[in-house]
């Protein structure tokens, strides 16, 4: 995460707006710095300098990103970074926006890793639309959780790919900060999709949702859905998917199905659904936060969710320490197996064998069936002199309780990172990170980046 997405960050907890929409909108951002640059002065010039850099630079020049990096040879994906592999000794990334219109913008940008041997799209889409309807068509990133380290539902471990989108970016004041966010995505092609019968190759879709409100000050809720389906070279219509969708018993759980004509319930499926309800608290400048996630239904029913998986956090992303700007991110995750798979979708919800959900799967042997336990904390300190970043991840693969045992004798993962940004050359970020994954494997990863 950049220092201007920490500070965003920061700027939507204290000012109590609702957040849960990510990424924030640019004209969001605008419209709450309208109203924090009294309260928040310091905070707010920070984002809003920042801000004016990114929109008043020329076509083609709002960000560049250029990192060289050592590492031990491993190819780990590192954690919420589009697939990025530990052992990439090069990274370049760039985005630059036009405006067209006051109803049309087209933002592009892209990423290569590993020496340009791996080039991707990344946040190159078309936006049509005003601050209560928005259509976003192309290559772009999102994120379904309040959570900044991790997402079951939907994150950007995994490639970003192409998607049509609905949305509003500013919320709806007069009706409790209400926010939509509807899209649909066309995943890489699968291998070992199950249809009719046998193992088969597609390209199966995901439909998204995430309505938010903020019912009192400073508490937010939302209601997010996934839906995987499509891939198995049979035609689909939308009453389908719509059907689907609304009655997630009577066409995605095999033990519920009674009208299967052909007898193989799993042939008479339609995909794969998961759920969750998030909720944040503030209180002053600390943030506390919760989800309650489901892969599939449970007890046949629309309103009971399956192998469960249940995370919380606290955050205080903007409070001093003599004088010293400091923020602080604590973060757990506890889930059942049976996230990172399917019967269906033999590899879930993934592109390129890298989940768009939980980071975990990462440290999985092969496709994986494995309950998880995750923790992560971060620090920032904002200095007269420096910025310094500390990071650590914990995971631990588990074996759920009808399980004998798991692919491979993992042990518990341990990840530290440190960054450390000189404040007399701010466009240098220099990285030293140290891990002990799961296989018992010791790593090492050191790196500069310079950005512009």
């Amino acid at each position: 995460m950049t220092q201007l997405n920490k500070d965003i960050h920061a700027l939507f907890i204290v000012t109590n707006t609702q957040s849960m929409q990510r990424p924030y909108a640019v004209s969001h951002v605008k419209d709450v710095l309208k109203h924090a640059k009294n309260q928040y002065p310091e905070l707010s010039a920070r984002v809003e300098q920042a801000l004016t850099k990114l929109t008043t630079r020329p076509v083609g020049f709002a960000q560049l990103q250029l990192r060289q990096a050592q590492s031990t040879e491993f190819d780990t994906v590192i954690p919420n970074q589009l697939a990025e592999l530990e052992s990439s000794n090069g990274h370049a990334m760039f985005t630059g926006s036009y405006q067209v219109s006051n109803w049309m913008s087209f933002t592009y940008g892209g990423i290569a890793n590993n020496s340009f041997e791996d080039i991707n799209f990344y946040e190159t889409y078309l936006s049509v639309g005003n601050d209560n309807i928005q259509l976003d068509v192309g290559y772009k990133q999102d994120w379904l959780s309040p959570f900044q380290t991790r997402s079951m539902l939907y994150s950007n471990n995994a490639k970003t790919t192409l998607s049509v989108g609905l949305k509003n970016p500013i919320p709806f004041k007069n009706w409790w900060d209400l926010q939509y966010n509807v899209f649909v995505k066309s995943l890489e092609r699968h291998d070992n999709i199950y249809s009719e019968g046998e193992l088969t190759s597609g390209t199966p879709y995901v439909l998204a949702t995430q309505l938010s409100i903020q019912p009192f000050k400073g508490t937010s809720i939302s209601l997010n859905r996934t839906f995987q389906f499509g891939g198995r070279g049979q035609p689909i219509s939308l009453e389908q998917v719509w059907g689907a969708f609304s009655d997630v018993v009577g066409s995605d759980n095999s033990g519920a199905l009674v009208n299967c004509e052909s007898g193989n319930v799993t042939e008479c499926e339609f995909g794969n659904q998961r759920a969750s309800l998030t909720i944040e608290q503030r209180f002053g400048s600390i943030n506390v936060y919760g989800e309650i996630a489901g892969e599939d239904a449970a007890s046949h029913s629309n309103f009971l969710l399956g192998n469960i998986a249940v995370s919380a956090g606290i955050s205080l992303p903007y409070t001093k320490y003599n004088e010293i700007p400091l923020s602080f991110s604590y973060e757990v995750s506890e889930f059942q197996s049976a996230w990172h798979d399917h019967h269906i979708y033999r590899k879930g919800y993934s592109v390129g064998n890298v989940s768009l959900g939980h980071w975990a799967t990462n440290y999985t042997y092969g496709i994986e069936s494995a309950s998880g336990l995750s923790q992560t904390v971060l620090i920032d300190f904002l200095t007269p002199e420096y910025q310094i970043g500390f990071e650590y991840l914990f995971h631990r693969n588990k074996k759920s309780p009808n399980q004998t045992a798991l692919n491979y004798d993992y042990v518990d993962l341990h990840d530290i990172q440190v960054t450390i940004i000189p404040q007399w050359f701010n466009q240098l970020e220099l990285m030293l990170g140290i891990k002990r994954d799961v296989y018992n494997d010791t790593s090492w990863r050191i790196g500069v980046t310079w950005q512009y």
